[in-house]
């Protein structure tokens, strides 16, 4: 069962892929203003249809600000990724958690990027993402150079609300000694040692990736569990 923070998100992003069929069903992109509109009255329409409703909307207020120039890797941005090996686009979402740094004692909030189990032929939009609804396959804490460069297309923004992504596990070995195993919860976790088995079946890599090495990291991901792309 989600929690109420997780099915808020899933409703606002339900709610926003109405709106969008809605605009293809008209083949029309309403402005801010026409959508002020349509909400207040539309919302007013709904209430009176029902029977113990006594209060009406009075008037929606939507206040504007110009995107922050971050805006592309904040939490929920996905994007389509140029798969340089396997050809075709690949998918993933900006995501970040909050969690204890072990060493300072602090909470510390971390980014990640979250790689979707898909590859296309054709980038999708956002609602034909949704719809195919691809599970994670693997988390790599990714560079930002192919985002800023425009070499990763950015597709839109999901809601997400904060503390619904949990800081994921991660995998490595000591530079010291490449047979010495540990996970760690997130970047600043403690580390817990472990088998070679353990380590390897948490997936995600430890440490920061550029987003190149990360990409091919991906590749190697996307082949190892679709058979059609060896």
């Amino acid at each position: 069962m989600l929690n109420p923070k997780a099915e808020l998100e899933q409703h606002v992003n339900q709610f926003r892929n109405r709106l969008y069929e809605f605009e293809k069903e008209m083949d029309y992109e309403f402005s801010v203003d026409e959508w002020r509109y349509l909400l207040e009255h539309g919302l007013n329409s709904l209430l009176s249809t029902r029977k113990d409703e006594q209060k009406m909307i009075s008037n929606v207020s939507i206040r504007t600000k110009k995107r922050p120039s971050r805006w592309k890797l904040s939490s929920g941005v996905v994007y389509a990724i140029p798969l340089p090996r396997l050809g075709g686009y690949g998918y993933a979402e900006m995501r970040v958690s909050k969690d204890e740094n072990h060493e300072t004692g602090k909470l510390e909030f971390m980014d990640y990027i979250q790689y979707y189990n898909l590859r296309t032929e054709k980038v999708l939009t956002l609602h034909e993402l949704d719809r195919k609804n691809p599970e994670s396959c693997i988390v790599i804490r990714t560079g930002y150079y192919g985002i800023k460069e425009g070499e990763w297309i950015v597709l839109g923004k999901r809601h997400r609300e904060e503390g619904t992504f949990l800081t994921p596990l991660f995998f490595d070995t000591l530079e010291s000694n490449e047979e010495e195993y540990f996970i760690t919860k997130g970047l600043w976790g403690a580390r817990v040692f472990v088998n070679e088995k353990e380590a390897k079946a948490v997936i995600n890599p430890y440490g920061s990736s550029g987003d190149v090495a990360a990409v091919y990291e991906y590749e190697e991901r996307l082949k190892e569990i679709n058979d059609n792309l060896d």
